[in-house]
């Protein structure tokens, strides 16, 4: 899971479940509450990597890297 800098409360944090509907989300809320005016926009970017095998934290970076630049 990839969190781009420009997210609001970066680096968000995450959490998951297990039980009958695993699942991982983005723990925006995780810390306070978050009030947004009324019209007032919430843009979030995330990017989720599916891949065989374990990345060294080079790899990881460089991935996070490109998906900043791209989204520039």
């Amino acid at each position: 899971m990839l969190d781009h800098p420009e997210n609001i409360r970066y680096p968000t944090p995450w959490y998951a479940g297990g039980g009958s509907g695993t699942f991982i989300n983005a723990a925006l809320l995780f810390h306070e509450p978050l009030s947004l005016a009324a019209g007032e926009k919430l843009r979030l970017r995330y990017r989720v990597l599916v891949h065989d095998g374990v990345w060294d934290r080079a790899r990881v970076d460089a991935e996070h890297a490109q998906f900043i630049s791209e989204s520039a």
